[in-house]
């Protein structure tokens, strides 16, 4: 079951944003991410391996295209948490989007659950969504600077990936892959 938490009643400009990210640029990442291993020659067995793991690169994303369509300050933040699962206590790290000027808190980085769109006045993850994880640490990221950097399970550069993925949402009645012919790919 799906168990997303977009906020009620969204203003009707912000209404296209979120369902172009949820339902558009983030699995269309999701997509580029597991075809990625082909394209520097590992395969899709890293992407696999760490199940899909790839909240940094949604993140990062989401707040270009953020900083695209709604104009105002997008952050990334990664933090690492600690929680019980299953009797058992864990760490791990997440990523998020949160903006001071927009006043809001977007997490897309679940595949199919927890996915968040939230007015938000402070850059907390909302407790009510985790009661039970603590949060033990958190930094800024510089997520204009990773379009300088390598893409972890991919190789392409970030403002790559974001080229081959603004061919979506600039065409959102098709896919980008359908776009990409090898006299693309450098």
């Amino acid at each position: 079951m799906s168990m997303n938490y977009i906020e009620p009643n969204l203003p009707p400009d912000e209404e296209p944003v979120v369902d172009q990210l949820l339902n558009i640029v983030v699995p269309s990442l999701h997509q580029l991410l597991f075809m990625g291993g082909h394209m520097n020659g590992n395969g899709a067995n890293e992407f696999i391996r760490r199940a899909g793991s790839c909240c940094r690169q949604v993140a990062v994303m989401s707040a270009v295209f953020l900083d695209e369509e709604m104009p105002g300050k997008w952050e990334v933040w990664e933090g690492e948490f600690e929680g019980i699962f299953r009797g058992v206590t864990l760490q791990y790290d997440h990523a998020w989007v949160y903006s001071p000027d927009v006043k809001r808190f977007v997490d897309f980085a679940h595949r199919k659950d927890r996915r968040v769109w939230r007015v938000a006045t402070e850059n907390q993850y909302p407790t009510d969504l985790q009661p039970t994880w603590t949060a033990i640490r958190r930094s800024q990221i510089d997520w204009r600077n990773m379009f300088n950097h390598p893409e972890y399970y991919t190789g392409l550069l970030g403002h790559q990936i974001y080229d081959l993925i603004a061919k979506t949402w600039i065409r959102p009645d098709e896919r980008w892959y359908e776009h990409i012919r090898p006299r693309d790919v450098d």
